[in-house]
């Protein structure tokens, strides 16, 4: 899961909090020892939600915030195109609301936001280390370079439904038949950000339709109306014959 710019990652993995969440929450208070943890400061609680980093950068910056996976394409268009001026830092979320919408989360976004808003502010960042030592302890931790970047992003290639002309109209076609039988909703749950993607990715192999949960409940809902109908046919009656 390296990041772009960056040969080496320090997450080998990802848990969505729906997965987690009863477990910590039947498990807080039960005492226990523990390794400490990096602490940090209200702002860096304050990034799980939209205007987190700018709020953490303070007025002398001139930022713009953008949240919801279609702004954020809207806003870097604007910025790839030249049309977005005296702009020099743009914090782009995927997630309406910040992290605190992510759909693998638990709470309701806005709930989520307020509380996350609410711990932010009662941390007393000056009883905290400041941002120097934090990092010191990191890189001894992790290593020199576990800030920053080391290689140029490369843009991505644009998508290709087929190498072949002829094919990758047949593909469109069928492509448009995916969008048109999905929900539309853009959740975000079956893993791509849009359920344009989600189809571009089914067509080209890397993904199921039933890798989105609405898809899945209408097949298992099938399944169901199937196997009662068979419960209720009449099947025809084997007389056992013996063998003379």
């Amino acid at each position: 899961i390296s990041p772009l710019g960056s040969e080496k990652s320090y997450v080998n993995g990802a848990l969505a909090v729906s997965d987690i969440y009863g477990q910590l929450m039947a498990n807080l208070g039960c005492g226990g020892s523990a390794r400490p943890i990096f602490r940090g400061s209200g702002l860096g609680f304050g990034w799980a939600v939209d205007d987190g980093e700018l709020r953490a950068l303070g007025d002398n910056v001139k930022a713009l915030a953008v949240d919801g996976i279609h702004n954020v394409i809207g806003v870097l268009e604007e910025a790839d195109s030249g049309r977005l001026q005296r702009v020099d830092y743009i914090e782009a979320l995927a997630c309406q609301t910040g992290c605190v919408g992510g759909p693998a989360n638990v709470e309701n976004p806005f709930v989520a936001r307020v509380r996350m808003q609410n711990v932010s502010a009662g941390i007393n960042s000056e009883a905290l280390r400041d941002a120097r030592s934090v990092a010191l302890d990191i890189i001894e931790e992790f290593g020199e370079d576990a800030f920053g970047m080391h290689e140029l992003i490369q843009p991505l290639a644009g998508m290709e439904l087929a190498e072949c002309l002829e094919s990758a109209i047949a593909r469109m076609g069928e492509l448009e038949k995916i969008v048109a039988e999905l929900p539309g909703l853009d959740c975000g749950a079956c893993g791509s950000p849009t359920c344009r993607t989600h189809a571009e990715d089914v067509v080209c192999g890397q993904a199921s339709e039933t890798d989105c949960v609405f898809k899945l409940r209408e097949r298992m809902q099938r399944m169901a109306e199937d196997l009662l109908r068979l419960a209720r046919m009449d099947l025809p009656s084997m007389a056992r014959r013996d063998d003379k």
